[in-house]
C-alpha cells in the first residue's frame, strides 16, 4: 500500500535549513568483575557522561553533527573514557530501560516541532518499528512509536533502544537513515513509500537513503540481535563470561566466598550467563533455591521457576540460606556442594 505524506507548512527556500543530529544514549554500567553497579554510586547528573534521571543508568551526551561519521567520532571518545575508569557499557536493557533517543535539531526549531508528525511518519517504519526487535525486556512502557519530547533545538526521537549502539557502524548508518529523511522531508517536503505487512518499508525504499550494503548490514544486525549474536558491551574487550549480583543481607567475608566458588567457573562456560545470588528468609530454614540441590533441601520443586531463559543472556536467580549470608562463614564442605549443584545446572542448561 502506497504512502504518501507531505510537510505542511514549510516556506523556507530548499537548502536553507541544515539538519543537526545528536544524542543522549543510556546504558547499563558493569564494574571490571561483571556485576551490574549504581551509575550515581560513580558518576554525576552533569556532564557529557552522567546519569540519567533515575540514576541507574549512565547517559552519554555527545556533541551533535551534521554528519554521522562526525556523531560516530564524538560518541568514541566518551567510551573510551568510561572503559579507562573501569567500567563496562551495556546495550542489553534486561534490568534498566535504555532508551537510544535521536535528536533532530536546525537553526528555526519551529520548522521541525511544526512538522513533527510528519518526520514520525515516516520514522517510525523505517528505524522504530524495525529497532522494537531489539529492546531489553526492562524497556516497558517506553516501548511505544511515535515517542517524542520538544526540545530548545527541536525535538528527540524517543521510539529506539539503545541496542544500535552496540556497533559503531550501526550507528553510523541509524545516523545516516535518520539524517537521509529529515533532509529528504525538509527538503522535498514528500515521500512516497510501500509498507510490508510487518508495516516497515520495502527494502528499496531504504535505498533513497543508503547503500545496498548498508541495508543488509542494517537487517542483519536486527537479525542477529534477535539471535543474540551481537556483542552488547563496550567495549567489547576484556569482558567477562559470568556476570554476577548479589540482593539482600550479606556479611562481605560470606559474599566474597560465594563470589570465590562462582567465578571458578567462569572460565569453563561456553556463552555469558547471568547470575543472581538473593537471600532466603530466615524462616526459611536452611534451604536453597536451586534447582539441583536434593529434594530435602530444595526450595521448589521442577521445574524451576527462578529460571529466566528470553534474557538477552541467559538469567538464573539463586536463593541462598540465611544461615550463610549472615549467620555462619560456610564450611569448605557447604561451599564444595554448592559448587557442584551449580555447576550440575550449567552442565544441564548445556553452559559447560
Amino acid at each position: 500500500m502506497a504512502k504518501v505524506r507531505k510537510l505542511k507548512c514549510l516556506s523556507l527556500p530548499r537548502g536553507e535549513v541544515t539538519l543537526t543530529l545528536g544524542g543522549d544514549p543510556e546504558f547499563e554500567v558493569l564494574d571490571q568483575s561483571g556485576e551490574l553497579v549504581r551509575a550515581s554510586d560513580y558518576f554525576d547528573f552533569e556532564g557529557s557522561i552522567g546519569t540519567d534521571g533515575a540514576g541507574s543508568q549512565l547517559e552519554l551526551r555527545p556533541r551533535p553533527s551534521t554528519t554521522p561519521e562526525g556523531f560516530v567520532e564524538n560518541v568514541r571518545p566518551l567510551v573510551a573514557k568510561v572503559a579507562n575508569m573501569g567500567f563496562i557499557l551495556s546495550t542489553i536493557g534486561d534490568h534498566h530501560p535504555l532508551g537510544g533517543h535521536i535528536h533532530f535539531g536546525c537553526s528555526d526549531p519551529e520548522v521541525l516541532i511544526e512538522n513533527v508528525e510528519d518526520f514520525l511518519y515516516v520514522l517510525d517504519p523505517f528505524l522504530g518499528i524495525p529497532l522494537r526487535e531489539t529492546n531489553g525486556r526492562a524497556r516497558g512502557g517506553y516501548d511505544v512509536l511515535s515517542a517524542w519530547e520538544e526540545k530548545p533545538y527541536g525535538w528527540e526521537y524517543r521510539t529506539p533502544p539503545v541496542a544500535y549502539y552496540a556497533e559503531f557502524e550501526m550507528l553510523r548508518v541509524v545516523y545516516k537513515l535518520a539524517k537521509g529523511i529529515g533532509e529528504h522531508l525538509l527538503h522535498e517536503k514528500e515521500l512516497v513509500f510501500e509498507v510490508g505487512p510487518d508495516g516497515i518499508p520495502l527494502s528499496k525504499y531504504y535505498l533513497l537513503f543508503l547503500t545496498e550494503e548498508e541495508v543488509n548490514y542494517f537487517f542483519s544486525f536486527i537479525e542477529r540481535w534477535r539471535e543474540r549474536s551481537v556483542n552488547p558491551f563496550l567495549p567489547k574487550e576484556g569482558v567477562p563470561k559470568l556476570f554476577l549480583s548479589f540482593g539482600d543481607d550479606w556479611y562481605e567475608e560470606q559474599r566474597e566466598l560465594f563470589r570465590a566458588v562462582v567465578k571458578k567457573l567462569e572460565k569453563e562456560l561456553k556463552k555469558p550467563v547471568e547470575l543472581y545470588l538473593y537471600g532466603l528468609r530466615k524462616s526459611r530454614g536452611v534451604v536453597w533455591a536451586l534447582p539441583t540441590a536434593e529434594d530435602e533441601v530444595r526450595l521448589f520443586e521442577p521445574p524451576y521457576p527462578e529460571v529466566v531463559r528470553d534474557s538477552y543472556i541467559p538469567y538464573y536467580r539463586i536463593g541462598i540460606p540465611y544461615l550463610y549470608r549472615v549467620e555462619e562463614v560456610p564450611s569448605e564442605k557447604v561451599l564444595r556442594w554448592f559448587e557442584s549443584r551449580l555447576r550440575e545446572l550449567f552442565e544441564q542448561e548445556g553452559l559447560l
